[in-house]
Protein backbone atom coordinates (compact mmCIF):
# COMPACT_ATOMS: atom_id res chain seq x y z
CA UNK A 1 0.00 0.00 0.00
CA UNK A 2 1.34 3.41 -0.98
CA UNK A 3 2.17 5.95 1.71
CA UNK A 4 -0.58 8.60 1.47
CA UNK A 5 1.80 11.35 2.63
CA UNK A 6 4.36 10.47 -0.05
CA UNK A 7 1.61 10.29 -2.68
CA UNK A 8 0.25 13.70 -1.67
CA UNK A 9 3.72 15.22 -1.64
CA UNK A 10 4.43 13.83 -5.10
CA UNK A 11 1.25 15.48 -6.36
CA UNK A 12 2.25 18.78 -4.72
CA UNK A 13 5.68 18.74 -6.38
CA UNK A 14 4.09 17.95 -9.76
CA UNK A 15 1.73 20.92 -9.42
CA UNK A 16 2.00 24.63 -10.21
CA UNK A 17 3.65 25.64 -6.89
CA UNK A 18 6.75 23.64 -7.75
CA UNK A 19 9.34 24.82 -10.27
CA UNK A 20 12.03 23.13 -12.31
CA UNK A 21 15.49 23.34 -10.76
CA UNK A 22 19.00 21.98 -11.11
CA UNK A 23 20.58 20.62 -7.93
CA UNK A 24 24.40 20.65 -7.86
CA UNK A 25 26.23 18.97 -4.98
CA UNK A 26 29.66 19.77 -6.40
CA UNK A 27 30.18 16.38 -8.02
CA UNK A 28 27.08 16.18 -10.22
CA UNK A 29 24.15 18.32 -11.28
CA UNK A 30 20.69 16.87 -11.83
CA UNK A 31 17.22 18.20 -12.62
CA UNK A 32 14.65 18.17 -9.81
CA UNK A 33 11.50 20.07 -8.84
CA UNK A 34 11.46 22.36 -5.81
CA UNK A 35 9.08 24.64 -3.99
CA UNK A 36 10.79 28.03 -3.66
CA UNK A 37 9.45 30.19 -0.83
CA UNK A 38 10.52 33.72 0.06
CA UNK A 39 9.30 34.37 3.61
CA UNK A 40 10.22 37.58 5.40
CA UNK A 41 12.22 37.20 8.59
CA UNK A 42 12.02 39.77 11.37
CA UNK A 43 15.16 40.46 13.38
CA UNK A 44 15.36 42.78 16.37
CA UNK A 45 18.20 45.26 16.26
CA UNK A 46 18.47 47.62 19.22
CA UNK A 47 15.10 49.40 19.34
CA UNK A 48 14.11 48.46 15.79
CA UNK A 49 12.84 45.49 13.90
CA UNK A 50 14.53 44.73 10.59
CA UNK A 51 12.53 42.81 8.00
CA UNK A 52 14.75 40.73 5.76
CA UNK A 53 13.75 38.70 2.70
CA UNK A 54 14.87 35.06 2.79
CA UNK A 55 14.85 32.10 0.40
CA UNK A 56 13.78 28.61 1.42
CA UNK A 57 13.67 25.60 -0.87
CA UNK A 58 11.61 22.51 -0.18
CA UNK A 59 13.06 19.43 -1.85
CA UNK A 60 11.68 15.89 -1.91
CA UNK A 61 13.93 13.43 -0.07
CA UNK A 62 13.50 10.97 -2.96
CA UNK A 63 15.19 13.55 -5.25
CA UNK A 64 18.08 14.50 -2.94
CA UNK A 65 19.07 12.05 -0.21
CA UNK A 66 21.22 14.45 1.82
CA UNK A 67 21.44 18.11 0.82
CA UNK A 68 24.35 19.96 2.41
CA UNK A 69 25.54 23.47 3.13
CA UNK A 70 27.14 25.05 0.01
CA UNK A 71 25.23 22.84 -2.46
CA UNK A 72 23.69 24.90 -5.28
CA UNK A 73 20.09 25.14 -6.46
CA UNK A 74 19.42 26.89 -9.76
CA UNK A 75 15.91 28.03 -10.67
CA UNK A 76 14.60 30.62 -13.12
CA UNK A 77 15.10 33.33 -10.45
CA UNK A 78 18.84 32.56 -10.19
CA UNK A 79 21.34 30.35 -8.40
CA UNK A 80 21.21 29.89 -4.64
CA UNK A 81 23.65 28.31 -2.16
CA UNK A 82 22.28 26.32 0.78
CA UNK A 83 23.33 28.50 3.71
CA UNK A 84 22.19 26.55 6.77
CA UNK A 85 21.89 22.91 7.77
CA UNK A 86 18.90 21.44 5.88
CA UNK A 87 16.10 20.07 8.07
CA UNK A 88 13.69 17.23 7.33
CA UNK A 89 9.94 17.58 7.80
CA UNK A 90 8.12 15.47 10.40
CA UNK A 91 7.46 12.60 7.97
CA UNK A 92 11.08 12.74 6.65
CA UNK A 93 9.73 13.07 3.10
CA UNK A 94 11.17 16.46 2.19
CA UNK A 95 14.03 18.74 3.06
CA UNK A 96 13.71 22.38 4.09
CA UNK A 97 16.80 24.21 2.83
CA UNK A 98 17.47 27.88 3.66
CA UNK A 99 19.54 29.44 0.87
CA UNK A 100 21.17 32.69 -0.24
CA UNK A 101 21.62 34.06 -3.76
CA UNK A 102 25.04 33.42 -5.29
Amino acid sequence: MADPFATGLGTLFAGPRAVAAVYDDGSSARPIRVIHERPDQETSFRDSVVVQATNVFRIQAVDVAEPAIDDLITVEAGTFRISEEPQRDTQALRWICPAEPV
